[in-house]
C-alpha cells in the first residue's frame, strides 16, 4: 500500500469524510466514505486502542456517519446528503475490496481517529513486522524445500519393510546391511 504524503486533507477535514475510491476484488471501482469523528469520540476510541492494542474496529466505525449513531438515518452523510453507500453496505463491501484498497481504508480510518502522522508511523510499522514475517516464513519455506529436493547423502538402500528408501553413509555399509540385499 502506498502510503501518500497526507491520508487526509485539510478538505476532508472541514467537510468531515473522505471519499475513497476502491478496487474490489473482481477489479471494479467503487467509492468509500470514511466518515471522521468528533474530538470526544476520537479520545474514547484511543482509549480502546490503548486496552485492546488494536485497530481493526475502526474501520468499521468510521464507516457509519456521526449522525446515524445519534439517530439520524442510515446512509445520510454529515452535510444532510446520502452517503456512496449506507453503513451497513459499506462495511459488507469491506468483504469484497481488494487488499491494497482495504488496506489504504484502515489507513485513512486511522488517521480519522490519531492523527496523519501517527497513522503513517503505524502503517511503516505494519509493513515492516509484515515483510519481517513473510521474509522468516519464505526463508523457513526454502530451507525446507531445498532440503527436501536435494537428494540425501550416500547410496539408497530400502527400509526394513521394504517399502521406501533410507541413506547409508557409504556404499560400505549398504553391502554389509543384509536389509539392502533384496
Amino acid at each position: 500500500m502506498d502510503t501518500p504524503k497526507d491520508l487526509l486533507t485539510a478538505a476532508d477535514v472541514d467537510q468531515g469524510y473522505h471519499d475513497e475510491p476502491v478496487l474490489r476484488l473482481d477489479g471494479s471501482p467503487a467509492t468509500i466514505r470514511i466518515h471522521l469523528p468528533t474530538w470526544r469520540v476520537r479520545q474514547k476510541l484511543g482509549e480502546r486502542i490503548a486496552l485492546d492494542g488494536g485497530f481493526e474496529f475502526l474501520l468499521v466505525h468510521c464507516l457509519i456517519p456521526p449522525d446515524s449513531r445519534s439517530g439520524g438515518g442510515p446512509g445520510r452523510a454529515a452535510d444532510g446528503g446520502s452517503s456512496p453507500a449506507g453503513p451497513f453496505e459499506s462495511e459488507l463491501m469491506l468483504d469484497k475490496l481488494a487488499p491494497e484498497s482495504l488496506n489504504r481504508c484502515f489507513a485513512l480510518a486511522m488517521a480519522a481517529v490519531i492523527g496523519n502522522d501517527l497513522a503513517k508511523k503505524v502503517v511503516a510499522a505494519s509493513r515492516e513486522k509484515v515483510a519481517l514475517g513473510l521474509a522468516a516464513a519464505l526463508s523457513a519455506t526454502g530451507s525446507a524445500s531445498s532440503a527436501a529436493a536435494s537428494p540425501p547423502d550416500g547410496p539408497q538402500t530400502p527400509l526394513p519393510d521394504g517399502t521406501g528408501a533410507g541413506s547409508s553413509s557409504s556404499p560400505a555399509s549398504a553391502k554389509s546391511n543384509p536389509s539392502s540385499e533384496t
